[in-house]
């Protein structure tokens, strides 16, 4: 249909046509601005259409520290300067953007991040002045803070009854199986060179408790039923010293320090007894539970197993009042009469002997797992020794003393050399060590562990390990010596050893140990003035130590 044309809408006024008047149309005419009765300009032909894409800048570089992002600034930003570009061209090949606005702060704009020749305005150097004051005084805070105390170790000290130096795997034994004990040295220190106090059970053992040759106080022979003797009351032993420092502590097995009441363990520093008070070749063998006795005829191959027991149940309750504790469990094993457990009777290569070392083993292997269940392991120290040298004079029930001359109540090395292991990875790393050292050590050593310090007034003999394990520092001191009963009858200086026969009017040995740890050949023509230096400090050694 053709569009009607309307005369009025041009002229503005009534128009009659054939009879019919028109009234103009009531929408104006857009007003124009060109002059009246100007030609149009015509208008340029429109480009094609074309897709755009407008680019949001970078928000500005915040005015302060601290300052948020906010999204609405952005869009004002983008509003005033933002481009756009043909999405064809972005993908295709770059294109030229007009250069964003310089950053700006407090209203700067010759601001240039990008450039180092730009001097930081003010309020940086505020800020920053602010941080390195600050930072300081947090340090000094966080040290002033208390933190959680460090748990103080568990003690776990194991002594076996003449147990050779060559009866473990870790040790050269090619017949008895320790694969615990073997476990127990390669993630611990091994000792090559390790010494007891006296070629017998007492004198040993009173030695390793108190840190003192037993010569200082009397106690230089092994005591028999009712001997009426024992450890002195005015002696500090180690769970006493342990007790003072808030330790639980427990004696499982021999004790041999006296059978009276008033030698009693508990009487002693030992909170819990479960053993026996003297050895189990003695009669009656009767088993203690702390001041009870259960058993007035404890069946020989039940012992070991007894013990055992009693120290994994101890270490469980500990575990559960989560308070430090000292235990000793001290075995009548290898000693003679043998007796190994029912478990273990003909098992080993190495004879009946053989089996009671590998039961033995199995009580250290009882001692880590229970540890390791009450989440006790790794911060616990443990010991491994024994308290002499194998009876050899009892034959293949005697046990071996590897490459070692002599054994039980002999000075020579065979009586007196003993395997010592010392386990603690938390503290110090595995590793062989060949300085010399003795039980008499441990009495510093587990209280140094312990958070202690040796009670004063009177002299100590042993030396802290501490250095020597963590390889922080040598043992302190060089010179051992070793009693048969009073009487100093070797002793050690380095590599040097100085043997006194038992006959006095015997001309003294001389053995250089770092070559001849058997002692196969004496040196003492060869080197007369070092054997005349060595007896001489024997001699003063000899007055010195005294009860």
């Amino acid at each position: 249909m053709p569009p009607i044309h309307n005369p009025a809408a041009s002229t503005g006024s009534n128009v009659s046509c054939g009879g019919v008047t028109i009234a103009p149309c009531m929408t104006q005419p857009a007003r124009s601005n060109r002059p009246h009765g100007a030609t149009p300009r015509p208008r340029p032909p429109a480009k094609p259409a074309e897709r755009t894409h407008r680019v949001l800048r970078s928000p500005p570089v915040f005015p302060r520290l601290g300052a948020r992002f906010d999204p609405r600034a952005t869009r004002r930003h983008t509003a005033q300067h933002g481009a756009t570009f043909p999405l064809r061209k972005l993908r295709n090949e770059p294109t030229a953007l007009p250069p964003p606005p310089r950053p700006c702060l407090r209203g700067r704009t010759d601001f240039d991040f990008t450039k180092r020749t730009h001097r930081l305005p003010p309020s940086c150097f505020r800020a920053l002045t602010f941080l390195l004051l600050l930072v300081p005084s947090r340090i000094a805070n966080a040290q002033n803070e208390p933190t959680a105390p460090v748990p103080r170790p568990n003690l776990v000290l194991v002594l076996c009854d003449d147990l050779g130096y060559g009866d473990l795997g870790c040790y050269g034994s090619t017949t008895i199986r320790t694969p615990h004990l073997d476990r127990l040295a390669k993630e611990g220190v091994r000792f090559t060179d390790f010494y007891c106090a006296g070629a017998q059970c007492t004198p040993s053992r009173a030695g390793m408790l108190t840190g003192r040759y037993p010569a200082r106080f009397g106690l230089t022979f092994s005591l028999m039923t009712n001997a009426g003797a024992g450890i002195p009351p005015d002696e500090t032993l180690l769970p006493e010293a342990l007790q003072k420092l808030g330790y639980t502590t427990m004696l499982a097995g021999k004790w041999h320090l006296g059978d009276q009441p008033r030698f009693h363990p508990r009487r002693h520093g030992f909170a819990r007894f479960a053993g026996l008070l003297r050895g189990h070749d003695t009669d009656p063998r009767e088993f203690w539970h702390d001041d009870q006795i259960v058993d007035r005829e404890a069946p020989l191959d039940t012992l070991t197993q007894r013990y055992t027991t009693a120290a994994t149940d101890f270490i469980t309750a500990q575990a559960k009042a989560k308070k430090p504790f000292f235990l000793m469990l001290a075995h009548t094993s290898p000693h003679t009469p043998l007796a190994p457990g029912e478990r273990f009777r003909g098992k080993s290569a190495g004879g009946i002997y053989g089996d009671c070392v590998e039961e033995i083993d199995d009580s250290v292997g009882q001692l880590l797992a229970a540890l390791k269940t009450a989440n006790a392991l790794d911060n616990t120290l443990i010991v491994f020794s024994s308290d002499n040298g194998p009876a050899v004079h009892d034959g293949k029930d005697g046990g071996s003393t590897g490459p070692l001359r002599a054994g039980k109540f002999s000075t020579y090395e065979g009586g007196v050399r003993v395997p010592a292991i010392a386990r603690m990875p938390s503290r110090f790393k595995p590793k062989v060590e060949t300085t010399p050292a003795i039980l008499l050590d441990l009495f510093p050593t587990l209280l140094t562990a312990a958070g202690g310090k040796p009670p004063a007034g009177r002299p100590l003999d042993g030396t802290d390990l501490t250095p020597l394990l963590t390889n922080t520092g040598p043992r302190d001191g060089d010179e051992l010596f070793f009693y048969f009963r009073d009487q100093i009858q070797a002793s050690r200086t380095g590599r040097w050893k100085l043997k006194l026969t038992e006959k006095p009017v015997d001309p003294p040995e001389l053995f250089d140990l770092s070559k001849d740890p058997a002692e196969s050949t004496d040196l003492a023509a060869t080197h007369p003035d070092l054997v005349a230096k060595l007896r001489a400090r024997r001699d003063a050694a000899q007055e010195e130590i005294k009860p």
